[in-house]
């Protein structure tokens, strides 16, 4: 018998297991209940499918208040889809997409969005969501002689921001922003932040950086405030020398194409595999008087803490320190 429901706490060993089989990993220690249940801008909408007493397919909504044209809107971002290989293309994933979406209109949802993927793509594109714009990764060496942040030229000075002080210096980094953002109050930043990977660096200026170290490598989760990013290259200078002075050799960050900070974080040296593919950042409005346009300038949004959390906990898979 084949059964569509709601997940429960009680599946996250059977959800462990299927990650496994679909990623080729099992995910860190209280991931579903950290990334669904503890999230401070309300209840996830998790999904499953039983066939046979088994679950063999899964889907999650998580929510987020995003301040948008004036207003603020409760969105839901797709996670974690996942069909045991020997369960695909029977229609699971289809749907999972349809009773998700059905669940967040009854909650007040505004609009869904997702980050694509070659699995995902086609099947977003069928279930009625449209593109509104594409990402990149892009990737900068800050070793060597020639890395940019040695280039001659101004450079603002960054100190470390104490961790019980980040989610406080982002929150008011982020007030003067034009474009729409999702909401930075204090209980979703200090959820969002809880890794001890997160640092968080300052300058005079009160520019602020978020970012996810690990060993060597550090991804630029969150830049504020983003029109300082966008037309001061000594920011830029600044914060790779100060990650160079932590032992960070490359710094990687989501781009989204078009965008002033695209063209910004180029000229600071980050660049993107030749051969990569840009990522489709899909979305669907639930309510009528939502379209493209009314999305179409909020770019920063959606690099907001890097991409998603899906980033953050399937990097954290492979590090001992887990979740906390």
């Amino acid at each position: 018998m084949v059964l569509l429901r709601s997940a429960h706490a009680t599946d996250d060993p059977a959800r462990d297991e299927l990650h496994l089989r679909c990623f080729g990993f099992a995910p860190p220690a209280g991931m579903w209940s950290w990334k669904y249940r503890e999230n401070p801008h309300g209840a996830s909408i998790e999904h499953v499918i039983e066939d046979g007493g088994a679950i063999v397919a899964a889907f999650a909504l998580q929510p987020r208040r995003v301040t948008c044209a004036g207003r603020t809107w409760l969105a839901f971002q797709a996670a974690d889809a996942m069909t045991a290989p020997a369960a695909q293309r029977r229609g699971h994933y289809a749907r999972l997409l349809a009773s998700a979406e059905t669940e967040a209109r009854s909650r007040g949802g505004a609009f869904l969005c997702a980050f694509g993927g070659a699995r995902s793509n086609d099947s977003f594109a069928r279930a009625g969501w449209r593109e509104l714009r594409r990402t990149r990764s892009a990737r900068a060496s800050l070793r060597g002689p020639r890395a940019w942040w040695r280039a001659r030229g101004a450079r603002a000075e960054f100190a470390l921001v104490a961790k019980e002080r980040l989610g406080a210096a982002l929150a008011a980094a982020s007030r003067d922003r034009e474009q729409g953002a999702g909401e930075r109050d204090a209980a979703w930043l200090a959820w969002r932040t809880r890794s001890a990977r997160y640092r968080g660096f300052a300058s005079a200026s009160g520019a602020v950086a978020c970012v996810e170290i690990l060993g060597a490598r550090a991804v630029l989760a969150d830049l504020a405030p983003g029109a300082a990013w966008q037309r001061e290259p000594e920011l830029w200078r600044g914060l790779l020398a100060a990650l160079r002075s932590s032992g960070v050799e490359h710094a990687e960050l989501t781009l989204v194409e078009g965008e002033p900070l695209a063209a910004r974080a180029a000229g600071a040296g980050f660049r993107g595999a030749r051969r990569a593919t840009a990522r489709p950042f899909w979305w669907k409005p639930l309510r009528e008087e939502l379209t493209a346009s009314t999305l179409a300038g909020r770019e920063l949004w959606i690099r907001d803490l890097d991409r998603d959390a899906e980033g953050l906990l399937l990097r954290a898979a492979a590090a001992p320190e887990g979740v906390a």
